[in-house]
């Protein structure tokens, strides 16, 4: 009983986090709580949560758009904003791009293969 307490307040974390928290980008420590990766073991909810989070914090816009493509209800069920994630995502793989450059400038076409618009 304790362990679906547990992952029930590791869902509602993670939850909040994704979407209640606008300003909130680094994800990272979330995966490192003993109770979200027992999410991995838990219900199938639970475990889509924590792939989904996985999939923020460790993939590229194109990985957590296959994901939202495969997944569409779930983030209805559980209150996601898929709408918001994508725009927490892009920005993510924005500031990837422009801290992985050793260049003083980012190309048009390195912004728009990150962010995947034409």
């Amino acid at each position: 009983k304790d362990l679906d307490e547990s992952s029930k307040a590791a869902q509602s974390a993670v939850i909040e986090a994704l979407c209640s928290m606008p300003s909130l980008y680094h994800f990272e420590e979330y995966l490192n709580m003993p109770a979200v990766k027992h999410l991995e073991q838990a219900d199938a909810d639970a475990k889509t949560l924590y792939a989904l989070l996985k999939t923020i914090v460790c993939d590229d816009l194109s990985a957590f758009s296959k994901f939202a493509d495969s997944n569409k209800a779930f983030f209805g069920k559980v209150g996601l904003s898929q709408d918001e994630l994508l725009r927490k995502v892009r920005l993510l793989a924005l500031c990837s791009l422009a801290n992985s450059q050793t260049l003083t400038h980012l190309s048009f076409k390195d912004i728009a293969s990150a962010l995947n618009v034409s």
